[in-house]
């Protein structure tokens, strides 16, 4: 059965996930067991939640192995529990200061996941400025009662070879 996602997309998943399971400021609001990739349903479920997206990684450039693409770092709480949003709005701060660490890129390039033969990824560029005006892509969702949920997303670009130099 497959997933639909690309290989690097899978590589890419796993390095942003191996980080952020390691970056104390999420798991001090996150227990590490609920932070998974996105749509992995081997967990437990519950709330408060995070997980990480790889998505519409695509070749950069005319035959060059780079990819360009998108990493999703979202967190989800339960309604009841977080009326007015706060452990939402903490939990996306701790993605912000995640993507913003100086150094991102080399982070993720020390991680175990991207030097395993097999999961191999480089990060050339990690960047959080998406849009060239200084804004941080950040959105916050306020469920519906029907949803009984709350999601914040946190957005990055990606520039990476799905091998090591």
């Amino acid at each position: 059965m497959s997933s639909g996602l690309l290989d690097v997309e899978r590589r890419v998943q796993k390095a942003c996930l191996e980080s952020l399971k390691a970056w104390a400021p999420l798991t001090a609001l996150v227990a590490v067991a609920k932070i998974v990739e996105k749509r992995d349903a081997s967990g437990d479920g519950g709330f408060p939640s995070a997980y990480v997206e790889a998505n519409n990684f695509a070749e950069y450039g005319l035959h060059t192995g780079n990819y360009l693409g998108g990493i999703r770092c979202g967190g989800m709480t339960y309604m009841d529990d977080d009326l007015d949003m706060e452990i939402a709005k903490q939990i996306l701060g701790a993605f912000r200061s995640w993507g913003m660490q100086t150094g991102l890129k080399t982070v993720l390039n020390n991680t175990t996941s991207a030097q395993t033969a097999g999961s191999e990824v480089w990060f050339f560029a990690v960047e959080n400025d998406i849009y060239g005006d200084g804004g941080l892509p950040a959105m916050v969702h306020p469920g519906e009662r029907s949803e009984r949920a709350h999601e914040v997303v946190f957005e990055l670009t990606a520039v990476c070879m799905p091998s090591r130099p």
